[in-house]
């Protein structure tokens, strides 16, 4: 028995040692393992941040034009092995990672912290980085790995620098022509820099013109090709601000101009929703709606453009939310008015006639229904407002694209007769009443209405604000910017109309093959005439995307001139047959509320 024992204590003992030497292998290569499997898995976790940022980063960039990214950083010295001396040129920034949103990452962290602390940006390393010329993406803390006992540390998808040859299609905003690319910058004597293209034929280059106001011929020093056109490169420069000159020539220059295709438009938004711009401001979309792609008509500063399901085209009109200073929610109706006649103060007294006294206030004639309707429609704009930070306003005076396709012109008699629409090449539809225009403006667009007063004076601040207009130029004297008796404008399309009050007589198709090119309001065929021109005839009379907001025809709005008895309407905006600086922009004028007048039109709001 006891020598079973042994024999069994002795098989054991052996057994055991080798077990316990099976288990500290096992046990070693677990853990080598082990290691090795968290190595792999951080740097997975890098390489699939890096394709989703490189993923958002691209499709941000295509839509909007630029990177999102804002905030430099220069702290990158751990980088060199990994940056191309020919690509990574320029400054390193943040990744917005707000910008682009509906991303999860791994790392990154630090992102928060940075946006609250940008003076300090570079104390932080948990964050993901990109060039602004070659839109590389590296991550600064980077990943530490070891392979073969030898450390390493990944800081992207790559090891060696990336010298491949990029193609970049916006520098500083501004959109590479087709057939050339991005050669670099140059200074001039001030210090400036811009940009500079080449094309495929390598020799030529033409750097960037900039160009502050607004131009209305070609300038003198200029050359145009054959298949260029004055009119192309005029739209052009003012839309974009610039163009490509030449660089070695400074006389008969050529240029080369960005094309502008207004022809572009989102998806039907199938839901009411939010639209963020390039510049992250915010714009509310109604059901149906499509917002522009083209980039003069995308942002919300230059002024957003969107058509509904019928091609009607409107303007957003944006309302900081700075304004609202007392109002506390959407219903505090009182305190937002308040807010918003303060911010728009300075149009609030505009008068084309005499001192009167104007108000958003309802009155027979009006055409709503009484009292209480009328103050549910204003309380409902002001609570609008406030929730959306904005509204919209058609594009263009509301024509009657039923005399426009008969070619007809409206008379005393015509009322609620042709289909409204806000659409260019239209003409105006006038010989209505106040009523009878809140009664069109309800037809065309989703929940659409008149405009009331303030929405008007809000229009006039929103323009001060973000063009290149002064106040004085909306308050006082609008000639530059509107079709009036001294104004002069290049028609680019649709008609005119010398005498509107005449049915015999008929709306003139304008040919830019004819002499007049340039219609002089006061000589027109050597005599003394003023034109009403059909809607967005001329590209002068259109500011943040908005045409014939000043002159052309008086607007109808849902103000009351309350001072008068037997003219209680309120138009605003002024007239073709009178000068800029009597009417303004901001003009307001009362009329009779019981008869139209061919001089007067109007424009719906959507909100």
């Amino acid at each position: 028995m006891k020598y079973i024992l042994k024999r069994e204590k002795g098989v054991t003992m052996i057994a055991l040692v080798i077990t316990v030497i099976i288990l500290i292998t096992l046990t070693n290569m677990l853990i080598y393992n082990t290691k090795d499997s968290i190595y792999i898995n951080k740097l997975t976790d890098l390489y699939n941040d890096i394709d989703l940022l490189r993923e958002k980063v691209s499709a941000y960039y295509n839509e909007y034009g630029k990177i999102p990214a804002e905030i430099k950083y220069t702290n990158i010295s751990q980088l060199t092995n990994v940056i191309s001396k020919k690509n990574d040129i320029g400054d390193f920034l943040v990744i917005d990672l707000e910008a682009i949103k509906g991303i999860t990452l791994k790392y990154g962290k630090d992102y928060q912290k940075i946006k609250n602390d940008e003076q300090n940006a570079n104390n932080y390393k948990d964050v993901y980085i990109i060039n602004e010329n070659s839109h590389n993406i590296f991550y600064v803390q980077g990943i530490n790995i070891k392979e073969d006992n030898i450390e390493k540390i990944y800081y992207t998808d790559y090891t060696e620098p990336d010298e491949t040859t990029i193609d970049l299609r916006y520098i500083d905003g501004i959109l590479i022509p087709e057939g050339y690319y991005y050669y670099g910058k140059e200074k001039d004597n001030l210090g400036n820099e811009s940009i500079v293209i080449k094309g495929s034929d390598n020799e030529n280059e033409y750097i960037w013109q900039k160009q502050i106001s607004i131009i209305e011929t070609l300038p003198d020093s200029i050359q145009l090709l054959e298949e260029q056109s004055e009119e192309e490169f005029i739209k052009s420069v003012n839309c974009y601000n610039g163009y490509f000159r030449n660089k070695s020539q400074t006389t008969n220059v050529q240029v080369i101009y960005l094309r502008v295709d207004e022809d572009k438009w989102s998806e039907v938004y199938t839901k009411d929703c939010e639209y963020t711009d390039r510049n992250m401001d915010v714009a509310y979309i109604p059901k149906g709606f499509r917002v522009s792609m083209a980039q003069t008509m995308n942002t919300i500063s230059n002024g957003l453009v969107a058509k509904d399901e019928h091609d009607n085209e409107w303007v957003w009109i944006e309302v900081p939310k700075t304004v609202f200073i007392t109002a506390q929610n959407s219903e505090d109706y009182n305190n937002i008015k308040k807010d918003l006649t303060n911010y728009a103060k300075d149009y609030r007294n505009g008068d084309g006639r005499q001192s009167l006294n104007w108000d958003d206030q309802f009155y027979d004639g009006c055409g709503i229904v009484n009292q209480e309707k009328y103050m549910e429609l204003y309380n409902q704009m002001l609570s609008s407002i406030y929730s959306k930070k904005g509204f919209w306003i058609s594009r263009y005076e509301i024509g009657d694209s039923t005399s426009t396709e008969k070619n007809i012109t409206r008379t005393s008699s015509s009322g609620i007769t042709g289909i409204a629409v806000s659409k260019p090449n239209q003409i105006p539809y006038n010989y209505i009443t106040c009523a009878q225009a809140q009664e069109i403006a309800n037809t065309i667009g989703p929940n659409s209405n008149l405009i009331f007063g303030i929405q008007w004076d809000l229009v006039c601040k929103f323009i001060e604000d973000n063009s290149i207009l002064r106040q004085q130029d909306i308050n006082t004297d609008s000639t530059g910017w509107g079709n009036y008796l001294n104004s002069s404008l290049t028609l680019n399309r649709g008609k005119y109309n010398i005498d509107p009050s005449n049915s015999v007589n008929k709306w003139i198709v304008f040919s830019q093959d004819t002499e007049n090119h340039v219609v002089l309001n006061k000589t027109l065929n050597n005599e003394t005439y003023s034109q009403l021109l059909t809607t967005g005839a001329s590209e002068e009379t259109k500011v943040m995307n908005i045409y014939d907001f000043a002159g052309n025809l008086w607007e109808f709005t849902l103000e009351h001139a309350t001072s008068l008895v037997n003219y209680k309407s309120s138009c605003r905006g002024g007239i073709y047959y009178s000068k800029g600086n009597n009417y303004s922009a901001s003009a307001r004028a009362y009329e009779s509320d019981t008869n139209g007048y061919y001089y007067i039109g109007f424009r719906a709001t959507v909100y």
